[in-house]
């Protein structure tokens, strides 16, 4: 996958010439002929601060400049897309001692996960998981599920307020109108055994 990104500073100024190292976090692991390792990777910012790398599938730390306290982990899907890093961001641990950002909620729950950037919701009756998108003009919004689903994702930790179909406002759930951009709150509603999706309209900004 081509990770994508943009590094600033407290004064929203690019880290120009910033070195950007990647340690994959798989490895090391047992292998016939030996402990198998993997390489670092690093790269550096350009004028605007931003960098394009290629990497494999897997957890890693991301370590930016020389300052120890940033850093953080980001988990790559197998993939030949690109995705912004913001979206790959998850903090290993709840119980860690690292301070994390109330702007995170975890990474899973009984009925939804976070994987390469989207929040899927869970079928109940296939245990997949199936990114949920809003679609349609303004007044004609519908909701759409990609298929087939993905199987569950084997990490822990905390993930990020938004991402590429989903971001949380004002404490309600929101899902992205890929034809209108806007963002609609999703409920159930209905009487008992009349349960049924509602989507709200009309989306925010």
């Amino acid at each position: 996958m081509t990770v994508t990104g943009t590094f600033i500073d407290a004064s929203d100024a690019p880290r120009v010439a910033t070195g950007v190292v990647f340690l994959p976090e798989s490895n090391p692991a047992a292998d016939s002929l030996g402990v198998l390792t993997a390489k670092k990777i690093a790269v550096t910012t350009d004028e605007d601060g931003k960098i394009s790398v290629v990497l494999d599938h897997g957890i890693y730390l991301v370590q930016v400049g020389t300052n120890p306290r940033d850093k953080f982990r980001i988990q790559v899907p197998e993939s030949d897309g690109t995705a912004d890093i913001l979206t790959l961001m998850v903090i290993q641990a709840v119980t860690s001692p690292v301070y994390v950002p109330a702007t995170f909620i975890p990474v899973s729950g009984n009925n939804f996960q976070f994987n390469a950037g989207k929040l899927q919701l869970k079928n109940t009756d296939t245990g997949l998981y199936h990114t949920l998108w809003v679609v349609g003009a303004v007044g004609q919004e519908q909701l759409q599920l990609d298929e087939p689903g993905d199987g569950p994702i084997v990490v822990s930790g905390l993930i990020p307020i938004y991402g590429n179909n989903y971001r949380l406002k004002n404490g309600y759930l929101q899902f992205k109108n890929t034809d209108t951009n806007l963002y609609h709150t999703l409920n159930v509603a209905g009487a008992e055994g009349f349960e049924q999706l509602n989507l709200v309209t009309p989306g925010e900004a």
